[in-house]
């Protein structure tokens, strides 16, 4: 019995929808009508291939996420757990953010003691990777404490410490016991510090602490440093969804896919008068200004610099450079020193994964919207 040509054609169709073949197709030929490579051929087969790590990492993820959540349970004390030592994808978490009540501040400092608190901060490794804002946060939540000449501060060994120490005043002297001997391995002085480990291990003390002088010394323990952080990520974490509420390419993504958007941006700032985009150039970072503003300038035939808008702080800029290296349209210049927070196409790509492709699903209303974009 032969088989229609109607028939055909209908599981022809079937099978193109059912298999999502149809979807990459439509993205394929979207790509080549954006890009129009010279060589069509080797640029279809770098898109599929840059699809098909998109979703094979995309199945890693989730098969590593499976495994997390067999072996990693989140303790209501935030105490660290480490029952598996294997090393942690790097993968961005966009699960949602319970709210986090933290207690008033609970010291007023004056200039010269916040500033010595916030450079001690910036000088220890652990605190390198924080915003100064977050920095600035965590000093608001440190308290004062003293110790008389000869007083141990923490002990080698101690099992219960969790508290990190800024000396604000007097001198510390640092012994490590070996073989019953006490060893001096270092001097804190003023605006020195020590503990940093209780913030983020749950493991004894690996050396002993005495005031070589009457000390003050300003503290802030485990919990609370770690409640601080998280009240810090979700304001941030909202006033970045509010920004990238207002880009229409992304409308398409759902609340998560912004989330997990607003957790990967990172931080950069520019000085006055630096070119942060320049017309003409190939383009892969997209921006959010935070504070400050900038100035868009455009050349004209004669090859002069027009100025012909200006952004201010949380308005964006670059964001078709996320899926396409398309030209920059116009030159974006700082007007005093600004912040913003970026985002490039890479990390773009490896965190949604497939959902890049999603953006473009509505061609016609992608391509009239990057016609005068940056």
């Amino acid at each position: 019995m032969s088989v229609s040509p109607i028939a055909v054609t209908s599981q022809m169709e079937s099978y193109l929808n059912e298999s999502g073949s149809i979807t990459v197709l439509k993205n394929l030929i979207t790509e080549l009508c954006i890009e129009k490579p010279e060589k069509p051929l080797p640029f279809m087969i770098e898109f599929l291939n840059r699809l098909l790590a998109a979703e094979r990492k995309a199945k890693a993820d989730a098969k590593a996420q499976e495994e997390d959540d067999a072996v990693f349970t989140i303790m209501e004390d935030d105490a660290p757990r480490v029952p598996c030592h294997r090393e942690r994808r790097g993968a961005v978490s966009a699960e949602p953010l319970t709210e986090v009540v933290l207690p008033a501040a609970r010291t007023i400092k004056n200039d010269e003691q916040q500033a010595r608190l916030e450079n001690a901060l910036a000088s220890c490794l652990l605190f390198q990777h924080l915003e100064p804002s977050e920095r600035k946060e965590i000093t608001r939540f440190m308290v004062p404490q003293t110790f008389k000449e000869g007083a141990v501060i923490i002990a080698q060994g101690d099992e219960e410490g969790e508290n990190f120490y800024v000396v604000d005043e007097g001198v510390c002297d640092v012994y490590v016991a070996k073989d019953g001997v006490q060893n001096h391995v270092q001097r804190v002085e003023k605006g020195g510090t020590f503990g940093e480990l209780a913030l983020i291990y749950n493991t004894p003390r690996a050396a002993t602490v005495k005031a070589s002088t009457d000390v003050q010394v300003l503290v802030i323990g485990r919990s609370l440093y770690r409640r601080v952080l998280m009240s810090s990520t979700m304001r941030k974490r909202e006033m970045y969804e509010s920004f990238l509420d207002k880009v229409p390419i992304l409308d398409t993504l759902q609340r998560y896919e912004k989330l997990t958007i607003a957790d990967s941006l990172e931080p950069a700032r520019f000085k006055d008068g630096e070119v942060i985009v320049r017309q003409g150039d190939l383009g892969d970072v997209f921006y959010i200004i935070l504070e400050g503003g900038a100035r868009v300038l455009q050349r004209n035939e004669d090859g002069e610099d027009t100025e012909v808008g200006r952004l201010k702080p949380s308005e964006y800029f670059g964001e078709i450079a996320l899926l396409t290296n398309r030209p920059r349209a116009a030159t974006v210049v700082a007007v005093g020193d600004i912040e913003c927070v970026k985002l490039d196409r890479d990390r773009f790509i490896r965190v949604l994964g497939p959902c890049e492709e999603i953006l473009r699903r509505n061609m016609e209303a992608y391509n009239r919207y990057i016609v005068n974009r940056i």
